[in-house]
């Protein structure tokens, strides 16, 4: 049987087929302590929030009693790995949109049997949405070569180049050192940046979308970075593998394997470029539209932030593009130097063949059954070496007798 706000999502399915996905994801069953809450309360003046983990049990109850702390002003929940539990409990007790919860789910037939929200709702749309969506590549690197298969702990894995740069202004030498936790997820860098400082126009009692997704476009943004730095790293990779390839051995023939896979992947950057261009831009228009009536210049060097990174991957979307036929022409030739390797490898076999054959034309012409003696060998080959002689001749002439042949072509011609 379903549940309510199940049930009232399969109705909006209907007419928005995007939300498929979250219809999978509410008749599935809950996995056992994958789902993490935090809670950032905020009181009053200006103090640092109080941050409580919390049970979806502890959720309910606040949902149910809001006003259970008269000196909150303010709080925020930080879920992280939805379950379907939260998704009813959240749907129902704060009338969320189901878009927002389809935006952060994605299942295995996601663009195929229905697309996503971020490409399927348009920008006329979405920018009176009273939810922001933010999509972004985090790029890990692992400890031995890329996993054939899903790995069944994150520990194999670490962040690329050890993650993005802190963006905050740098504190005064202290008296003593004070170590910042690790990353190890974005809910806890959100609490470690909501604990350093209030997003610029953040009011604890009615905060604006633009105040509360300052920080996750903030740390977006800085990821980004590595995400670049990452492709760059990878187009370096792709210029190494365009040198000229070794002779007619093995590693000539895996050295071409390789550029071979290397032009089937520049195909799927490609790709990838646009949907990261797509998203950059999904988070500029915000921006844009957001902060038309805002004072504050965090916001505006965000919006350059931004237009940045548009720019740092259009450059190097257009690197891939120019090493697509480069590696095309670089495959065209390696298989000329290898035709012309075979080409000298049939004329060695004919020259072989040219030296065999006058000598077993002769010694049929001397049908030998008697005896071998010396004196017969004497004949054979005083016989045999001229017949050589005259097929290696007519096989290969010298360049003066070509050049006697051409002229009197010319000489007929004229």
């Amino acid at each position: 049987m379903g549940t309510p706000y199940a049930d009232y999502v399969r109705a909006q399915s209907c007419r928005n087929p995007c939300l498929y996905n979250l219809c999978q994801f509410l008749d599935r069953e809950n996995k056992e302590n994958e789902c993490q809450i935090t809670s950032l309360d905020f009181f009053s003046g200006n103090e640092m929030p109080r941050v409580v983990d919390l049970q979806i049990i502890d959720v309910a109850s606040l949902l149910r009693h809001p006003d259970c702390n008269m000196n909150t002003a303010g709080r925020i929940l930080i879920i992280e790995n939805l379950t379907r539990d939260v998704v009813e409990l959240l749907g129902v007790s704060l009338n969320v949109d189901p878009p927002f919860f389809a935006s952060h789910i994605y299942g295995p037939t996601v663009e195929i049997t229905a697309s996503k929200p971020s490409s399927a709702i348009l920008p006329s749309k979405s920018k009176n949405l009273n939810f922001l969506s933010i999509q972004y590549q985090h790029t890990i690197q692992f400890h031995d070569a890329v996993p054939p298969r899903k790995l069944f702990r994150d520990s194999n894995s670490k962040p690329f180049q050890g993650g993005y740069e802190d963006f905050l202004e740098r504190q005064a030498f202290p008296d003593q050192v004070n170590w910042d936790p690790q990353r190890s997820s974005l809910r806890k860098d959100l609490v470690y940046y909501f604990q350093k400082k209030r997003p610029p126009g953040f009011k604890s009692k009615d905060p604006t979308l633009l105040s509360l997704a300052y920080y996750p476009l903030k740390i977006t943004a800085a990821d980004w970075v590595i995400y670049i730095e990452a492709r760059s790293n990878i187009i370096k990779q792709y210029e190494y593998s365009t040198e000229a390839t070794p002779g007619p051995t093995s590693a000539g023939q895996k050295r071409l394997t390789t550029i071979d896979s290397d032009l089937r992947a520049l195909q799927v950057w490609g790709r990838r470029s646009l949907k990261t261009l797509s998203k950059l831009r999904s988070g500029l228009r915000f921006l844009k539209y957001r902060t038309k009536d805002v004072q504050e210049d965090e916001y505006l060097t965000l919006i350059d932030d931004y237009e940045h990174l548009i720019s740092m991957v259009n450059i190097y979307r257009h690197r891939l593009e120019t090493l697509v036929p480069l590696l095309t022409s670089v495959v065209q030739i390696t298989d000329t130097r290898r035709s012309l390797r075979e080409a000298a490898n049939v004329t060695r076999l004919t020259n072989l063949a040219l030296f065999f054959v006058p000598l077993s034309f002769v010694s049929s012409l001397f049908s030998i059954n008697e005896g071998v003696s010396a004196k017969g060998y004497g004949y054979y080959f005083a016989l045999a070496i001229p017949v050589f002689g005259i097929v290696l001749f007519l096989a290969h002439p010298p360049e003066s007798v070509k050049w006697l042949g051409y002229v009197g072509r010319r000489g007929r011609s004229e």
